[in-house]
């Protein structure tokens, strides 16, 4: 049992769509990921469908670069916010996700969301080098994740 459900969206079609659901230990500084949807080439509809199935647990979320989705999912009774998308915040949630002690993600129930953390590294430079950059594929669960967590990051909206 988890006190406070925190909801995200990454909207997506030929990327796919992301919806995650998360908990936050804040003491222990550790994250739980524990459910997803991850699916490339679904409608609003068949989205929507998937997130309620999900059992929505209060306020989602979501990349604030689609205001229509968003007032469709609101239209349709979930209690859904945009992503403060400020600059330099892609960044910032990169950098709090990686200040935490321990991220746990469910391996049945997000398999994706899984792989991305184990596959993702920072940008390489032309000579091989890392450079302190992140790559913007295969980022649509630490995303959906970001936005999720919002609220319990420093600059997020309390």
């Amino acid at each position: 049992r988890f006190d406070e459900v925190y909801q995200g969206i990454d909207w997506g079609y030929i990327h796919p769509f992301v919806f995650i659901k998360c908990c936050y230990d804040d003491e222990a500084k550790k994250l739980y990921v524990w459910d997803e949807v991850h699916q490339s080439r679904m409608s609003l509809q068949a989205s929507m469908d998937a997130v309620r199935e999900k059992q929505v647990y209060g306020d989602i979320i979501a990349d604030s670069a689609n205001p229509q989705s968003i007032g469709e999912f609101w239209d349709n009774g979930f209690s859904i916010f945009p992503a403060n998308k400020t600059p330099g915040s892609r960044d910032f949630g990169y950098r709090w996700l990686q200040s935490l002690n321990e991220i746990v993600i469910d391996p049945v129930r997000c398999p994706n969301t899984l792989h991305e953390f184990l596959t993702m590294e920072y940008l390489k430079d032309k000579d091989g080098k890392y450079i302190n950059d992140y790559p913007k594929i295969c980022d649509d669960g630490v995303d959906a994740i970001r936005y999720a967590m919002e609220r319990a990051m420093p600059y997020g909206i309390k």
